[in-house]
């Protein structure tokens, strides 16, 4: 169990470190040059890892060795609060849940700039539509042959 939780403080600690780059790239230029994909796939990893620690792992669980010497139980709740599991677990996954607040963030940015990239795209649109339409207008009045309608 010591073995799980340093591998699963180990992995965490690298999660942190990997990206602490882009929170620090984000504060001193605004934006993180990161596609939707690659927060997506950062996402992924990092739910992998909330998964293998609440889930996938006996560290939040009684051993099934107790359900057979249940005299011994009593003994090893008490080294399991000593050593403060349920707290370890508590701050990893508050760790955990700081990563990925920031990659929240990432993609509410990313989302934000490609509705502002849409938005231009329609007012160019709409300025094209309008100089057809005075382009129109100009010729119905000041046809090429010289007759008005």
């Amino acid at each position: 169990r010591q073995y799980q939780r340093r591998v699963h403080g180990d992995a965490i600690d690298e999660v942190i470190s990997n990206t602490k780059q882009y929170a620090l790239y984000l504060s001193k230029h605004g934006q993180v040059n990161l596609s939707l994909r690659e927060i997506a796939r950062l996402k992924g990893q990092l739910f992998l890892h909330r998964m293998s620690i609440n889930l996938h792992s006996d560290i939040l669980d009684t051993p099934d060795f107790f359900w057979d010497h249940t005299q011994l139980e009593p003994l090893y709740i008490r080294t399991r609060g000593y050593m403060d599991i349920d707290k370890r677990v508590s701050v990893l996954n508050q760790r955990l849940d700081v990563v990925h607040d920031l990659f929240h963030m990432l993609g509410d940015q990313l989302n934000q700039m490609h509705s502002t990239k849409l938005e231009l795209i329609i007012i160019w649109l709409i300025v094209v539509e309008v100089v057809v339409a005075l382009v129109q207008v100009w010729f119905s009045v000041y046809p090429v042959g010289g007759v008005v309608h």
